[in-house]
């Protein structure tokens, strides 16, 4: 089901949804539902946002109709214009309006659209969840949550200085098929000089808050198309510029990923062969940006707003996570709002991964805490201690608060997921080459849901 403020199918306030056949195309359950959402919008606790809604928006009416009688509606309505959400199943969410009139408006139900995973909220909770969100972001919710983050994109890059940062970008042979990043997915056995195996093993799992969205106030991207360098051009290393680098196995990596290898002293600058790369213009302006530096702080701070309202926060996530995974993929539809630029995403994953493990390398070079597990985002420490919040420094003998919490709730920081008592099986699985690592990952979660103890303790 969908709603949409229209012109015209107008029905009278405060009474239930009827149209013809309507009983024989919705299950009891779609017409409670929809008739739910009339009586929440028509009723006296919601007159004065129906009436903001009707002045804002210049509307007549709400308009409310089953994605299962869409055809239909079209055919038989007198809109002047329709569009229509597909995919394979057919129509998943009409908007229409009258050509010329109120500007069209949109609320998402649902069961209308997955991409926006609703599928068991109640209306009320979804209103205020739309309300709250649309007011921070300062757009309305529509279509699809990667349209609505691509559009907020735009916006924060329309500046007469930052108009040329999305130019659109050609790729030429830049030899990006098969070269693309990975998240790091990595587990290894106990290291038991750092444990007492005759005391209680502990598995405490951090998160790192925003991944992605704090690679995106890093990375560099590229503006308009690469240029390609072969070696004896001399275009030296530069962690600045993004793009592909060639590695003396004849690998292809990107950029942040180049610079990890150079500070680990696993290859030298004089190793890289060519390059496809973003660098400087004529005049020696730089042709790579932080393009997305502000998108992604303006969601780190209306997420830190919305923190009482889980399901804002939800719908905050489903749109930068999507906003951010349709960059690497080419729009078969509406070519005119797409932005393809697949270097970006792959610039922004392979920041993130390497900020991972940089991280992972500073809690073992500075504190020897080994990391037996990563999952994306997540960290996997062994500990004796069932406290996740406490360390103990082998270096001075005293317990200190552990290295890892040390930015909690900021931008990018780990905090607490969840902590299992690691026995042998679990010990043996992180261990175990035979052993794949979705095999460990699920039966971690097992254990999560199993002992339900030490839970975000």
């Amino acid at each position: 089901m969908s709603i949409g403020i229209v012109h015209e199918n107008p029905f009278a306030p405060g009474y239930s949804f009827h149209r013809a056949g309507a009983e024989t195309l919705y299950s009891e359950k779609e017409l409670d539902n929809l008739n739910k959402i009339i009586n929440l919008m028509c009723h006296e606790r919601w007159n004065e946002q129906l009436r903001r809604v009707e002045t804002l928006w210049n509307v007549d009416s709400l308009w409310i109709i089953g994605t299962r009688t869409a055809n239909y509606a079209i055919e038989a309505s007198s809109l002047n214009d329709v569009r229509a959400s597909r995919n394979d199943a057919g129509i998943q969410a009409i908007v229409a309006w009258k050509r010329g009139g109120g500007k069209d408006r949109r609320i998402f139900f649902p069961s209308v659209d997955q991409r926006w995973g609703l599928e068991d909220v109640s209306a009320e909770e979804l209103c205020q969840a739309v309300e709250l969100v649309e007011l921070h972001l300062k757009t309305e919710l529509r279509w699809s949550p990667g349209h609505v983050g691509t559009e907020i994109m735009k916006q924060f890059n329309s500046g007469k200085e930052r108009a040329n940062w999305m130019e659109p970008a050609t790729f030429g042979n830049m030899p990006m098929k098969g070269n693309m990043p990975r998240d790091v997915e990595m587990k290894h056995g106990p290291n038991y000089d750092q444990l007492d195996t005759s005391q209680p093993i502990y598995l405490h799992i951090y998160d790192k808050s925003f991944e992605y969205g704090g690679a995106c106030t890093s990375a560099r991207l590229g503006q308009g198309s690469p240029e390609y360098y072969e070696r004896k051009s001399g275009v030296p290393f530069n962690e600045l510029y993004p793009g592909l680098w060639r590695l003396p196995n004849g690998s292809w990596k990107w950029t942040p990923r180049v610079a990890y290898f150079i500070k680990k002293g696993i290859i030298s600058t004089n190793d890289l062969g060519a390059a496809w790369i973003w660098t400087t213009d004529l005049k020696g302006n730089p042709r790579y940006h932080q393009a997305l530096r502000a998108w992604a702080k303006c969601f780190w701070d209306i997420d830190r707003k919305l923190i009482e309202y889980p399901l804002a926060r939800k719908l905050l996530k489903k749109i930068r996570t999507q906003a951010l995974g349709w960059l690497a993929h080419q729009s078969e539809y509406n070519q005119s709002s797409a932005f393809y630029r697949p270097d970006w995403w792959a610039m922004i994953v392979e920041e993130g991964a390497c900020k991972m493990e940089y991280k992972m390398d500073q809690l073992w070079d500075k504190w020897q805490i080994d990391t037996v597990w990563c999952n994306v985002d997540e960290i996997g420490i062994l500990s004796n201690e069932q406290n996740h919040r406490a360390h103990y420094d082998r270096k001075t003998n005293t317990y200190i608060p552990h290295p890892i919490l040390e930015r909690e709730g900021q931008l990018g920081g780990f905090s607490h997921r969840y902590s299992i008592l690691a026995d042998d099986t679990v010990l043996n699985s992180l261990a175990s080459t035979d052993s794949k690592w979705s095999a460990t990952h699920d039966l971690l979660l097992t254990r999560w849901e199993q002992t339900g103890v030490f839970i975000n303790g």
